[in-house]
């Protein structure tokens, strides 16, 4: 997607609490983009124009610029309420979610997607959770929620991405932008 930051937009499009929906790894998708399965928690007064890869879709005007959150529930019986700076925010009017794994790789998390790879399972492995990736065709997903107003109050909150402005156009792919504690392997 190529962007273009206009002014300031809301979105009418909030999902209900518990919209269940999949997060596709999607490197083509130069931002993070939350559908149904997210709220938004922050407005960042930012909107960017979306041009799609096929010239004869039409392009996305003022796409608000979001920190997003989503609830993953996790094998251990734990909810983790997952952050993400620095997105796209269409809310219903997609309805799945597109997650940059170079996005998540540059705020220091790891994004192991080489089915190939014998050392790592698919996963996203940050500082405090593993979450596992799967396959479905050539695709790597995950499923998450919306997550109530409880479980945004008392869950853990883990940051998958940074909320330094990301702009997809200047980022040094191999360049992290923090991350504070010594990662763990899936």
């Amino acid at each position: 997607t190529n962007r273009r930051i206009g002014s300031a937009n809301t979105s009418d499009y909030e999902p209900i609490a518990n919209t269940t929906a999949v997060n596709e790894s999607d490197s083509n998708a130069d931002t993070c983009c939350l559908g149904t399965n997210f709220i938004p928690l922050e407005f960042t007064n930012r909107t960017a124009d979306v041009y799609p890869y096929d010239s004869s879709y039409k392009p996305a005007h003022n796409v608000p610029i979001v920190t997003g959150a989503t609830a993953y529930d996790h094998d251990d019986g734990q909810t983790y309420i997952l952050i993400f700076h620095e997105s796209l925010y269409y809310g219903t009017k997609l309805g799945h979610s597109l997650i940059n794994p170079n996005q998540i790789r540059h705020f220091g998390n790891d994004f192991w997607d080489n089915p190939y790879d014998d050392n790592h399972d698919l996963c996203i492995d940050t500082n405090n959770l593993s979450i596992p990736l799967t396959q479905r065709g050539t695709k790597l997903q995950f499923t998450t929620r919306v997550p109530t107003k409880d479980e945004l109050s008392h869950c853990v909150h883990v940051d998958m991405t940074s909320n330094a402005p990301w702009e997809p156009a200047k980022v040094q792919l191999g360049e992290v932008t923090s991350l504070s504690q010594p990662r763990q392997l899936c």
